[in-house]
This record gives structure tokens, C-alpha cells and sequence, in this order.
């Protein structure tokens, strides 16, 4: 311990300038650069997914193979199953869950700020799976292996993104402001990542998706999801912040002056 002591200080003095630039503590900075790396890395995930899909190469090569692969092995159980999961990816659905923990959160916190993160982070996710979509441009699945119908391009999975994006997103702000106690927090953030993984899966067992749209999906949504953590959480602790910078200014404005000691006055001799 008395080794990391003299480090630690170094870290503190060395991040001292961007501490105070971004208004936020240590711990809070270490978060904030944990999330900035996780958004750089998801990042990067999704950027070699398209790459593979626009080449047809890599992990996209196998794309047909394990659609076929899915249509010829699935259960009329497992199908209906599917189906209604398939249906909590829908926009609707998942913007109706999103507005219920919004509420739910800003009761809880008793402030408007809940709402004003999850009504960016619904909004903007909807709109980064319109311009990818309309970008890329990419066909989807040959219809004999769809069960349901589907419009619109394949790539990304606007149901991947969205559930990725929504549910780790309302999970975040439920652990934040709602729920209470490690044992219910884990058991919140199991059931969204367990729903988000069957939301995807989904898509390609029933036919409207190749597996790659589903991966870049969730790593799209993801990224949507933490960055907006990111900036929510940056912006909370540089509002707890602020109260104790202007207190500790007005106190020291409002302390008196301190005054000079007199020196004494000494009489001449003589």
C-alpha cells in the first residue's frame, strides 16, 4: 500500500487538469473513460462487421449457410416462443417500456432528467436505424427462409439495435434512480441482456435477418446505450458538483479580510 500511495498522487496530479475541465471527481473520471473505451472498442466491432457484409468475406461468408442451417432445424414451440419475443423488438413496444421506466425513474429522482435521457436516447436510436439502414442499403434474406414478413433493408437489425439500445439503457436508469440492492440490480440487468440476446436471436431463427445484422445490432445499439450513459453520467456528477465549487466560493468571499499584524511602536531614545 505505501508503494501505490506516491503513484496514486502522481494519477491525481497528473489528471487534475481534466478533472477540473470536465467538473467531475476521480472516480467519476475513471467511469467516464472506462464507457469512452467500451464505445471506441463497440466501435470498432461494428465497423468490421460492415466491413465483412459489403465484402462478403469473413464472418458474413457464412451468413446463408446458417440461415439455412435455422430454417431446417426449427420447433413449432421454439417458433411460437420466438414469435412473441420477436414482437417485444418492435418500436412500439419497446418505446411503451421505455416511457414506463422514464416515469418510473423520474418519480424516483424527483426531476425531469430521467425523462430528458430517455426520451435522446429512444429518438436517437430510432434515427441512427433509419440512416444505417437507408445507407447500406443491404437485401434481406431469400423468402423461403422467412417465417413472417418484413420490410425494409436487413442491415443493421433495426429489433437488435433497439433492443440493445432500450433495454441496457432502461436498465441503467432503473439500477440508478429505482431499484435498490445489489441482488435486485443483478437480477435487472440479467433480464435485459437475457431479453436483448433472444430479441436478436429472433431475427435470423425466423428468417428476416442474417446473423451478421443482428451482431452489428447489438453492437450499434450498445454503443448508442453507453454513450448516452456516458454523457447522462457526466452530467450528473458535474451537477452534484457545482453546489459545493459555488458554496466554497461564497464562503470565501464572504469571509473578512484578513488584516496585517501591527508591528509595535517603538519610542526613540533620548
Amino acid at each position: 500500500m505505501t508503494g501505490l500511495s506516491p503513484m496514486l498522487e502522481r494519477l491525481a496530479a497528473v489528471t487534475a487538469p481534466l478533472r477540473g475541465r470536465l467538473g467531475v471527481d476521480g472516480v467519476t473520471l475513471v467511469g467516464l473513460l472506462a464507457g469512452l473505451a467500451t464505445v471506441l472498442v463497440l466501435a470498432v466491432g461494428f465497423t468490421d462487421l460492415l466491413d465483412d457484409v459489403l465484402d462478403g468475406e469473413g464472418i458474413a461468408a457464412f451468413d446463408g449457410r446458417v440461415n439455412q442451417w435455422l430454417a431446417g432445424h426449427r420447433e413449432s414451440w421454439l417458433t411460437d416462443v420466438l414469435l412473441a419475443l420477436t414482437r417485444m423488438g418492435n418500436a412500439d413496444v419497446q418505446a411503451a417500456v421505455l416511457a414506463v421506466v422514464c416515469i418510473a425513474s423520474a418519480a424516483a429522482a424527483r426531476s425531469w432528467f430521467p425523462i430528458v435521457i430517455g426520451s435522446a436516447g429512444g429518438a436517437g436510436i430510432g434515427l441512427v436505424i433509419v440512416v444505417a439502414k437507408e445507407l447500406i442499403g443491404r437485401p434481406r434474406p431469400a423468402q423461403p427462409f422467412a417465417v413472417i414478413t418484413a420490410g425494409g433493408y436487413s442491415f443493421p437489425s433495426g429489433h437488435a439495435t433497439g433492443a440493445a439500445a432500450i433495454g441496457l439503457l432502461c436498465a441503467w436508469m432503473l439500477c440508478r434512480w429505482v431499484v435498490h440492492g445489489w441482488p435486485l440490480r443483478i437480477a435487472v440487468w440479467t433480464l435485459a441482456i437475457a431479453t436483448v440476446g433472444l430479441i436478436g436471436f429472433s431475427r435470423p431463427y425466423l428468417g428476416v435477418h442474417f446473423p451478421t445484422d443482428v451482431l452489428a445490432g447489438w453492437t450499434l445499439g450498445a454503443g448508442w446505450a453507453v454513450t448516452v450513459i456516458v454523457l447522462a453520467s457526466w452530467r450528473s456528477s458535474r451537477s452534484r458538483q457545482e453546489p459545493a465549487a459555488r458554496s466554497a466560493t461564497d464562503a470565501t468571499a464572504s469571509a473578512p479580510p484578513r488584516q496585517a499584524p501591527r508591528r509595535p511602536h517603538r519610542r526613540s531614545a533620548g
